[in-house]
């Protein structure tokens, strides 16, 4: 299986001059499907606590599905998460960094193949006039410690990481305890309800939505893996939560029932399709399954066996083809099962 291996962690801080703390964050990972097994140091990203918090959450979301592991096979989102939470709480001491920005090959400060996306983000932060000499091929050459909002615009908020201009070495072998986030946890947290789940088939599962109709989020484990990765507000809002959270919506939609005999499906066709194979998908579902026209597309009855789960390696592929369109355009409608008394 693919998948990356993380095998250490360390979080550094330094101050600006405006008092705001700044993080920066390296990890120790390998590539499972690559030999020999030699981890190796990056630096994963930069900024202030919510930034670094949003990307501790979003990799942590990984876990799930056993896309990032430790040496040891899976690793569940809490424990990823948590272990990152003690880095910050004793972060090290932050070297101040020069660098100098540029638009380049795929390891430049700037890849040209993200610069257009890059440089509007830059744009759209203040930053014009630096976005524009790098748009006409010139270099910018900065430091860390003061053009610290300009480093965490590049690297912190886009796809950007910021080993493209940190190393591993960047960092003082000093514990800043004085910057280090370690807040009380709340003792009763307002968590609220977990969404309502159904499940379709030994995979995809659908969520409620707030007008009482359905979507497709997906297979299980996806589906766990965004919430997760929406947790860091939460988390920063009401600290030493998200255990609660995670394990409370795990247990929710692995208690789904299966979907009613009677759930209808809907397929807006007025929605604009996302790629070739969404627009092939709908043809061939109508062309292959009995369907009823509606106004803005068409209308599938299920008429199956609620209780039956469907072999996707089988022959009958009707559910799961419907599961692999875009969930935009496509809207379950029917009443979960009530719950049988104890």
């Amino acid at each position: 299986m693919g998948a990356t291996v993380s095998t250490a962690k360390l979080a550094s801080a330094f101050q600006t001059p405006g008092n705001e703390t700044i993080y920066v964050l390296y990890e120790e990972t390998y590539e499972k499907n690559c030999y020999p097994h030699t981890p190796h140091w990056g630096c994963r990203t930069v900024g202030p606590l919510a930034t670094v918090m949003k990307w501790i959450f979003s990799s942590g979301a990984a876990c799930e599905g056993g896309m990032l592991q430790v040496r040891g096979g899976r690793n569940k989102p809490e424990q990823y998460i948590a272990d990152w939470l003690t880095q910050l709480a004793t972060p090290k001491e932050q070297h101040d960094v020069p660098f100098t920005l540029v638009v380049g090959g795929w390891d430049s400060s700037i890849p040209k193949d993200k610069s257009e996306e890059v440089l509007s983000r830059l744009t759209a932060a203040g930053f014009e006039s630096i976005a524009l000499a790098l748009a006409a091929g010139e270099k910018h050459a900065g430091s860390l410690w003061a053009d610290s909002r300009l480093v965490t615009c590049l690297y912190g908020e886009g796809d950007l990481a910021p080993w493209r201009i940190m190393r591993h070495s960047h960092f003082l072998n000093t514990d800043r305890p004085d910057l280090g986030y370690m807040p009380m946890p709340v003792k009763k947290p307002a968590l609220a309800p977990a969404p309502e789940f159904l499940k379709v088939d030994g995979e995809n599962r659908l969520v409620r939505q707030k007008d009482g109709s359905w979507r497709c989020g997906g297979w299980e484990y996806s589906v766990i893996g965004d919430f997760v990765g929406t947790l860091w507000r939460d988390e920063l809002a009401q600290p030493g939560t998200f255990r609660k959270r995670i394990r409370a919506f795990r247990e929710a939609i692995q208690a789904a029932p299966m979907v009613p005999a009677d759930m209808k499906v809907l397929v807006d066709l007025t929605v604009p399709h996302y790629s070739t194979y969404d627009v092939q998908e709908r043809e061939e579902i109508a062309r292959h399954f009995p369907v009823k026209q509606t106004d803005t597309g068409y209308e599938i009855s299920l008429k199956r066996d609620p209780g039956d789960l469907i072999d996707l390696a089988s022959e009958n592929r009707e559910i799961y083809r419907i599961t692999r369109l875009a969930s935009q355009c496509v809207t379950w409608v029917g009443e979960a099962p009530q719950a049988q008394p104890a």
